[in-house]
């Protein structure tokens, strides 16, 4: 099952209350949202696009609450492109880094305003996670976990500015809106135009 069409029939079993009272609810990524652009076939992607805007739609109806991503970036072997087996490859993508901007533009054309994202993106997973008294607020007393971003500004992925180790992405050439300036965790500055700080000021997490 290609994974935006696993996504959805995630949705439709909880809109039928298969999840009904289970926590771990289901998991709909990023990528979901954000990825067709790759498959060659045009009947693959426009399937794809097809199961892609219903759940932007349930996004909408507040049918899934929240949107997260995980990090599985991968080396070029590993995605077996020399035999084009996507079978055995690894499933990972490495988007972490455009993770906001790739959200924002999908997003803005569909209606949702800046509030929308940092509900979804922010907020949500915050409170599952039982991180909302510290996470996703800038009220004094919290984390200080800020990103600083110019919302208009276009830019284009390329392969220069992906920071990750390997430089994989579907996205290469993808036109995006939100530019991230600068990245701020526990209010010390960890990214800025480029530049990263020596030692990550990052900490493990546990929640009782």
């Amino acid at each position: 099952m290609r994974p935006q069409t696993s996504a959805l029939h995630h949705t439709q079993r909880c809109w039928r209350k298969e999840y009904r009272g289970n926590p771990e609810g289901f998991r709909v990524f990023m990528r979901h949202f954000c990825h067709t652009r790759k498959f060659h076939r045009k009947s693959i992607r426009e399937h794809l696009e097809h199961v892609q805007e219903k759940l932007w739609r349930a996004l909408k109806e507040a049918r899934i609450d929240m949107v997260v991503s995980d990090h599985s970036p991968c080396t070029v072997d590993l995605k077996k492109l020399g035999t084009g087996n996507f079978l055995e490859a690894w499933g990972g993508i490495a988007s972490l880094q455009f993770g906001l901007p790739l959200f924002w533009t999908s997003a803005k054309k569909r209606g949702f305003s800046l509030q929308d994202v940092v509900m979804l993106l922010c907020q949500k997973p915050a409170e599952l996670s039982s991180l909302a008294s510290r996470k996703a607020s800038l009220l004094p007393g919290y984390d200080a976990d800020i990103v600083i971003w110019d919302p208009d500004k276009e830019f284009e992925i390329t392969e220069e500015c992906v920071h990750h180790k390997n430089k994989l992405t579907p996205y290469l050439g993808c036109k995006l809106h939100g530019e991230v300036i600068a990245t701020i965790v526990a209010g010390k500055m960890t990214y800025i135009k480029g530049q990263f700080a020596r030692e990550p000021p990052g900490q493990l997490l546990f929640v009782k």
